[in-house]
C-alpha cells in the first residue's frame, strides 16, 4: 500500500514539474470563494506560477484559470472583521439590500486574500479563505509570495 501511495505521489509531482511548476513556487490548498469570472463554486485549489503568471490548479496540476500577472492591481490581506464590514457586490447581488442588515456567524478564525486585477476588459476581485489558527499569518505569507513571484 505505501509503495503505491509513493507512486502515486511520484507520478504527481512528475506531472507537476513537466507543466513547468515548482514546488518552492507554488501555494498549496487555497480555498477559492469566488471572484474569477472562469469558475462558479467555490473549491479548494493550488496556486501555481510561470511567467509572472497565477495559476488556479485542480488537485492533478490540470490548469482550471489563470490570472495574468501583469493586469493585477492589487493583493489584499483582510481578516474577517474588516472583511465583514465591506459590503461586496458579490454578497448585494446574491441578498440585495438585505446584506447590510445580515451578519455572518462566527465560527472561527477567518482571513481572506484577495487579488484584484483587470482582464483587460472588465475589474475582478479573486477571493481565497483562510481559517482556523493562524490563518492572517498564513494569508500573509501567501500575500508576500504572490507579490515576490509576480514582480
Amino acid at each position: 500500500m505505501l509503495i503505491l501511495i509513493a507512486g502515486v505521489l511520484f507520478l504527481w509531482y512528475r506531472k507537476f514539474t513537466a507543466a513547468g511548476y515548482k514546488f518552492n513556487e507554488t501555494i498549496f490548498r487555497v480555498k477559492y470563494t469566488h471572484g474569477h469570472p472562469d469558475i462558479n463554486k467555490p473549491s479548494r485549489f493550488n496556486l501555481g506560477f510561470k511567467n509572472s503568471d497565477i495559476y488556479l490548479l485542480s488537485t492533478f496540476s490540470n490548469e482550471v484559470a489563470k490570472i495574468s500577472g501583469k493586469y493585477i492591481k492589487n493583493v489584499i490581506v483582510e481578516d474577517e472583521t474588516t472583511f465583514k464590514e465591506k459590503v461586496t457586490l458579490a454578497r448585494m447581488a446574491m441578498i440585495g439590500i438585505f446584506a447590510f442588515a445580515l451578519k455572518k456567524k462566527k465560527t472561527n478564525e477567518l482571513a481572506y486574500l484577495t487579488i484584484e486585477w483587470n482582464d483587460g476588459r472588465f475589474e475582478n476581485s479573486t477571493i481565497f479563505e483562510y481559517s482556523g489558527k493562524g490563518s492572517l499569518q498564513k494569508a500573509n505569507r501567501d500575500r508576500n509570495k504572490i507579490i515576490n513571484l509576480i514582480r
